[in-house]
C-alpha cells in the first residue's frame, strides 16, 4: 500500500536549452497524460525497489523486479546518487549496480517510501528533440538488523529526470512519431536528515 502522497507542481522543468515555439506542439492533454505517466512510472520504481530489498521475497521475484526497474530507465547507465549520515560523500552509480547493491544490503528488513512528490508542470524539448521534466521527492530509507550490526534510517531529497524519448517510425508511408517515457538520473538534492 502507498503512502498518502501530496501531489503538487513545480514551476521549472529540468532545464534544457529549448526552443519555447517548439515545446509548444505539446498539447495540454498530451502533458497531462505523460504526467500520469510519470507519476505512475515513479510509483512502480518505489514498488521494484521493495521488493528487490525484501530479503522475505523470492531470489527470482527479486531479480524480476530488478530487470522491470532497470526497464523503466533509458538505459543502463543511467547513474543513481546515494547519500548517508555516517559520511558527507555523495556516491554515485550506474542503476543497475545501485539495485544490485540494494538487493545484497546486510539489513534482515529494509524499507524504502518515497512521499511528497511533486512532478514538473510541464516538459520542455531539449535540442535532441526529446522532452525533459523532473520529479522531485524524499525517500525514507529504514535498515532493520541483528543486534550487532544495528539499524539504520534517513530522510533525503531526490530529483529524477523524465525523459519523453522520441521515437520516429512509419505507419505505412505515413511518418509517425511519438515518445516513450523513461527515467533518467537520480541525484541527491538534500543530504540525509533522521
Amino acid at each position: 500500500m502507498f503512502p498518502l502522497v501530496a501531489f503538487a507542481c513545480i514551476l521549472n522543468a529540468f532545464g534544457q536549452n529549448a526552443d519555447p515555439a517548439a515545446s509548444e506542439t505539446m498539447s495540454p492533454g498530451q502533458i497531462s497524460s505523460y504526467r500520469e505517466q510519470a507519476i505512475k512510472s515513479i510509483f512502480d520504481l518505489e514498488t521494484y525497489l521493495q521488493i528487490i530489498s525484501n530479503k522475505k521475497k523470492s531470489l527470482p521475484q527479486r531479480n524480476m523486479s530488478l530487470d522491470l526497474a532497470i526497464d523503466l530507465f533509458q538505459s543502463d547507465t543511467v547513474t543513481v546518487e546515494t547519500s548517508s549520515l555516517k559520511s558527507p560523500v555523495i556516491h554515485t552509480y550506474t542503476i543497475r549496480l545501485y539495485l544490485n547493491k540494494l538487493k545484497l544490503l546486510p539489513y534482515t528488513s529494509v524499507k524504502i517510501i518515497w512521499y511528497k512528490v511533486y512532478l514538473s508542470e510541464t516538459f520542455t524539448l531539449g535540442a535532441d528533440g526529446n522532452y525533459y521534466g523532473t520529479a522531485t521527492f524524499l525517500q525514507r530509507f529504514e535498515g532493520k538488523s541483528n543486534n550487532e550490526m544495528g539499524s539504520y534510517k534517513d530522510v533525503t531529497q531526490k530529483k529524477i529526470q523524465i525523459i519523453l524519448k522520441k521515437v520516429d517510425g512509419f505507419n505505412g508511408p505515413e511518418r509517425n512519431i511519438r515518445f516513450i517515457l523513461k527515467l533518467g538520473d537520480i541525484k541527491v538534492e538534500e543530504t540525509p536528515h533522521v
